[in-house]
């Protein structure tokens, strides 16, 4: 069985705001401050590019004037090269939870394309309301819920409900209402930052959950896309796409398709002669197995309990991973 922390809502805040009324508010803009490791990991290419500040916004859009509710503060990194000639890019990253700050650091930047959009164009990065990081950039904090995975799901809904109608009670006594974070909150938070940063169009990169909002957004405001980049889709009309018993179902169908797979290879075939009954017993069997599995990237042998439910969640093919499901 698999713990893990469901991230509900942003970290501590750079800027804390006690009693702050949006009666004396105009249109959002950024507040620079100096890039420090609160915005993540900078190195020679990137800091001298880099431009940080945050950039408040209400939590309630209608109710901007509410004086119980907490103003919404976003952390936001802009990149600009002095080659930077074409439309800005906006970059959303995936979750919902995920960082666009620390995954453009990160991932983005790593790759060709990230370096090529360095190269070519400005990239908006931040942090959008209602995550958690290890910086504790955004404010205010909406917590942690520890949420065991189970199988079927409805296992653990009761003890997850619990959990979080605990937290949203401790949070509205804060002065945070839960329902003022959604996906539209956040997507009308892109509208702001844009605007604040004195932007007009934009380049939309979604990934993954990111390009949900990406979809959102050019619905609520086509005036501001000039183009898109959908990586990773997740339309809005999906609503399954965390749901246990699809993400099961998926990872059966394609430990079927792997078996069959091996049985047509001859040299699969030689090698694991018994993939289908191995299969088969990890699926008819309740009791987990235990496996030492080589994890590439770290550089370091782990042992895992493996069951039916989390195999199929978790299929990772490696050249460089060995396990044994005997």
């Amino acid at each position: 069985m698999k713990q893990k922390n469901v991230r509900l809502g942003t970290g501590t805040a750079l800027l804390t705001v006690f009693g702050w009324s949006f009666a004396h508010a105009q249109q959002p803009k950024l507040d620079t401050v100096p890039c420090t490791a609160k915005f993540g990991q900078f190195d020679a290419q990137t800091r001298p590019i880099a431009r940080c500040g945050t950039i408040t916004v209400p939590q309630d859009r209608a109710a901007p004037k509410a004086p119980n509710l907490k103003p919404v503060v976003l952390p936001v990194v802009v990149y600009t090269g002095p080659t930077a000639r074409g439309t800005p890019v906006l970059f959303l990253d995936g979750g919902p939870g995920g960082s666009a700050i620390a995954a453009a650091q990160d991932v983005l930047f790593q790759t060709p394309l990230g370096q090529l959009i360095l190269r070519g164009r400005s990239l908006i990065t931040f942090d959008r309301r209602g995550i958690a990081t290890d910086e504790h950039r955004t404010s205010p904090d909406l917590g942690y819920a520890n949420y065991q995975e189970r199988y079927p799901r409805a296992q653990a809904l009761s003890v997850l409900r619990d959990t979080v109608s605990r937290l949203a009670e401790a949070l509205r006594n804060r002065g945070v209402a839960p329902r003022n974070f959604t996906t539209l909150a956040a997507v009308d938070d892109i509208a702001d930052v844009l605007h604040a940063l004195g932007y007009n169009r934009v380049v939309v990169f979604g990934a993954s959950y990111g390009s949900r909002e990406a979809l959102h957004f050019v619905r609520r405001h086509p005036e501001m896309v000039e183009s898109m980049i959908l990586d990773g889709v997740a339309p809005p009309e999906a609503t399954t796409l965390l749901d246990s018993a699809t993400i099961v179902n998926a990872g059966r169908a394609i430990v079927s398709r792997i078996v069959d797979d091996c049985r047509k290879d001859q040299a699969c075939r030689f090698d694991y002669a018994d993939l289908q009954g191995a299969v088969d017993r990890l699926s008819a069997d309740s009791a987990a197995v235990t496996t030492l599995a080589e994890l590439y990237r770290a550089a370091r042998h782990s042992t895992h309990e493996i069951t039916e439910a989390t195999a199929c969640r978790c299929l990772v093919v490696s050249d460089r991973t060995s396990a044994s499901l005997s």
